[in-house]
């Protein structure tokens, strides 16, 4: 993008229907939206991916951020930048995972600027398993060195199904196995807040949750879609999947709702 730093990747026709911002998860990269956006080529939608720092090819400290402020304040140069590219198109926005929960927060704090907002297994509340050692790790961290590099107990099986895309992720140098205390404390400041803003979202929600999710907490996800004050709310189900549903086995029954859904809107 022109006079930022801000990376992203974009897919779909100058003149699109509507435009769907993604933003990924923890661990993840922009190029894990490829499969979502080619299906959304063929029915005329655009999709801009953002690539957050410290993930992907960014250049920052991998998987660490001081603040998610500094997402935020990407995602909205992002957005930006699409109003230049599609003057007077509906964009909606959406993630998976984190991605799912900062877009939840941006949404519901800034009315009036999406038309729609998607979330695939969204980290409302973590699922992972963590030892005794590994929480021990985290509190040291926080108290002495919050920037000092944690492994995740995270697993490219627990994402997806599908072998090819397995094989590619366990050989893809984008994706990133660790983060810090600093940015896992982040995270849990984001949810607890994200329990706060319910009441403000305004907008068409659609929930896309994953039955076999070992990341993060489906229950959760039922819990907040039933606090939503909105009424054009939309929750689908998917018992075999596992968490990763832009890129697990069916995804192609994933991407038909979400076009369906976008279509209504």
């Amino acid at each position: 993008m022109d006079k930022t730093d801000v990376l992203y990747r974009a897919w779909g026709p100058p003149k699109a229907k509507a435009v769907l911002l993604l933003i990924h998860g923890i661990g993840a990269h922009s190029d894990r939206w490829h499969y979502l956006a080619q299906s959304l080529i063929k029915p005329g939608y655009a999709v801009y991916a953002i690539e957050l720092k410290g993930f992907g090819e960014t250049k920052e400290p991998r998987g660490h951020i001081e603040s998610f402020d500094i997402y935020f304040q990407d995602i909205k140069l992002l957005y930006a930048k699409i109003k230049q590219d599609h003057p007077g198109t509906k964009i909606f926005i959406g993630g998976g995972s984190l991605g799912g929960l900062l877009s939840f927060t941006l949404a519901a704090l800034n009315p009036g600027y999406f038309a729609g907002l998607v979330l695939l297994s969204p980290a409302f509340k973590g699922a992972l398993k963590f030892k005794l050692t590994d929480l021990f790790d985290f509190f040291e961290g926080l108290l002495f060195e919050p920037n000092k590099k944690l492994k995740v107990p995270y697993f490219s099986s627990m994402a997806t199904r599908d072998p090819k895309t397995l094989k590619k992720m366990n050989t893809d140098r984008r994706e990133v196995r660790v983060t810090t205390s600093k940015f896992l404390l982040n995270v849990l400041l984001e949810q607890i807040r994200a329990n706060f803003v319910i009441p403000k979202i305004e907008l068409p929600v659609l929930f896309l949750v994953s039955g076999h999710d070992l990341f993060v907490s489906a229950d959760e996800s039922r819990k907040i879609f039933r606090r939503l004050p909105v009424k054009d709310k939309t929750l689908i189900e998917y018992p075999e999947m596992f968490h990763a549903l832009s890129f697990d086995l069916g995804r192609e029954k994933v991407f038909a709702d979400l076009a369906g859904w976008l279509a209504k809107r």
